[in-house]
């Protein structure tokens, strides 16, 4: 553990050990790892203490309503919130967690007054400087800022790298420029304005736009931005030379708007500009095409997010749906690796919004049309076991619509093909906390299909034992899981009667696992009473003779 990361954790363990009432923190840092130990160790603390721990791991769109609803008070405890992913752009991401902590901001009060507990924010280090100017009266309450740093790469042979999506700033420029030196030069350029070339302005401009956006100076970066416009559009040049320039000011300058929550109808028409001027540039240079595609695919992202924030998911999935169909999975393996993960989490998010508005076949076929691209990367690049992570996730996913449409036999299919991939990666050990969740997940859903089985399998069997084994560690970390809870007895359940004629000790055994699990479990729902009725009558398969 660094020095960084045991000072972050000492005051971290602090504030849970000392706050009484509503208290505030951020863990913030651009490696993920050191904050899901924090994270961990604050899950561990509140379970020693008796005291409730949730983890949210919403959608970057998801942020403000979770912001909303805790200020109601109705879950006492200590709330971590995780403002960042493997799906979503860092800017997305960020704009989510800006509008997230202005609404906290607004409700501190309310905070104040209702809620027993902590809020802790864990993100990227953006995050404080976003605190700092958009949200600065939370820290009136009582609160914190730990960063507990970095830790040197993990080898090749161990976990797959963590892929950081491209922030607006790379996608313009990949250079770090001081906005004070980029406006110098700007002024430059000025003093000696007769001799300045077209192409000098528009490089000079375009910096200082990007490294303005950088260092959250968005005035400065609006007015340079709009500067490189105007003089796009007053020069003698033909309007198209310079169209792939102009489309990235138009993104800046959506991004701008997006952040002030101020004109959504301007920053989509100039996302809807940078489209029209993307596509002239690919058409008249085809050497730039891969480089249109991935700031296409930023504006499809982008427009997504804000549609569903708006309230108009159909519009959300033209815009990405409108996207993907131009893709074709032959054309993508020969992307930059992040430029892959982008595409990948495009389909992502278009899959999980059909699904959530009821379109399964359209999320059927966005999955298996992904599939189709992740198993020509993994083809190609087989020494990357980041593709092995894809396929998981995408499994996952098509398995969850597959249920939704009530085609369990497909969906057994489905998780049952990775089953042995899923053992794989588990044996990596220590998991960065999306992929960790994408494990879990499976395993949950896997125990749901496998309770369908009516017939007994030596193979299935040693699938069932190994999702039982990683959802009771799931749940001896969180107790208070009741929905996890059930599922795990109810996969015990299904495997004593299967088993009862196979291995008559091995459903004993299961047997007693669901026994001991219901009576811990409150009852809920008459399913949940139908459900432990069920298992209450295996005691008399569990007793031994003479008890």
């Amino acid at each position: 553990m660094s020095p960084e990361e045991e000072e972050a954790r000492e005051r971290l363990l602090f504030h849970l050990e000392n706050q009484t009432g509503f208290w505030f923190g951020l863990v913030v840092g651009d490696d993920p790892r050191p904050r899901a130990r924090l994270c961990e160790a604050a899950a561990a603390w509140c379970k020693e203490h008796g005291r409730a721990f949730v983890l949210h791991e919403p959608e970057p769109d998801g942020l403000v309503q979770l912001a909303v609803e805790l200020a109601r008070g109705d879950s006492p405890g200590v709330h971590w919130i995780v403002a960042d992913g493997v799906r979503g752009l860092v800017d997305v991401w960020n704009a989510g967690a800006t509008q997230m902590l202005m609404a906290m901001n607004e409700r501190r009060e309310a905070y104040r007054k209702r809620l027993d507990g902590g809020i802790v924010v864990e993100g990227r280090s953006s995050l404080k400087r976003i605190l700092r100017e958009m949200a600065p009266d939370l820290f009136s309450i009582r609160a914190f800022i730990a960063e507990p740093g970095e830790e040197p790469k993990a080898a090749s042979t161990d976990l797959p790298e963590w892929q950081e999506p491209f922030s607006l700033a790379s996608m313009v420029s990949a250079d770090d420029v001081d906005p004070d030196l980029a406006l110098a030069r700007l002024e430059r350029l000025t003093m000696f304005e007769a001799l300045a070339t077209t192409e000098d302005w528009i490089d000079a401009e375009l910096g200082a736009t990007t490294s303005l956006y950088n260092t959250a100076r968005y005035d400065e970066a609006e007015r340079v931005a709009r500067d490189l416009l105007s003089r796009l559009e007053a020069s003698s040049v033909e309007p198209e030379k310079y169209a792939y320039q102009r489309a990235q000011a138009c993104v800046i300058l959506a991004r701008i708007r997006i952040l002030r929550a101020d004109d959504t109808n301007e920053a989509l028409d100039f996302w809807a500009e940078a489209l029209r001027l993307l596509e002239a540039h690919s058409a008249r240079e085809p050497d730039d095409a891969l480089g249109c595609m991935l700031l296409t695919t930023r504006i499809a992202e982008e427009q997504a997010g804000l549609f569903v924030r708006m309230g108009e998911p159909y519009a959300a999935i033209q815009s990405l749906f409108a996207y993907v169909e131009l893709i074709l999975p032959e054309s993508v393996v020969d992307l930059l690796p992040e430029m892959q993960t982008d595409l990948m989490g495009v389909y992502v998010r278009l899959a999980g919004l059909l699904a959530k508005h009821k379109d399964l076949d359209g999320a059927e076929s966005t999955l298996r049309k992904a599939a189709l691209i992740i198993q020509e990367c993994a083809s190609r690049h087989g020494e990357d076991p980041r593709w092995e992570f894809e396929r998981l996730r995408n499994s996952v996913m098509l398995g969850q619509v597959q249920l939704a449409k009530k085609d369990r036999g497909s969906a057994a299919q489905t998780l049952v093909a990775v089953a042995a991939l899923a053992k794989k990666l588990e044996s990596y050990g220590e998991m960065r906390s999306p992929w960790r969740n994408v494990l879990e997940r499976f395993y949950l859903d896997l125990a749901r299909v496998l309770s369908f089985q009516v017939k007994y399998s030596d193979a299935v069997d040693r699938v069932r034992v190994r999702a039982l084994s990683n959802l009771t560690r799931q749940f001896e970390r969180t107790p208070d899981n009741v929905k996890l809870g059930w599922v795990l007895a109810q996969c015990h359940l299904k495997r004593a009667m299967l088993l009862e004629k196979e291995d008559v000790e091995g459903a004993k055994d299961s047997a007693q696992q669901a026994l001991e699990l219901v009576a811990r479990l409150p009852v809920e729902s008459d399913a949940e009473a139908n459900l432990k009725g069920k298992i209450e009558a295996l005691r008399a398969f569990v007793r031994k003779p003479g008890e």
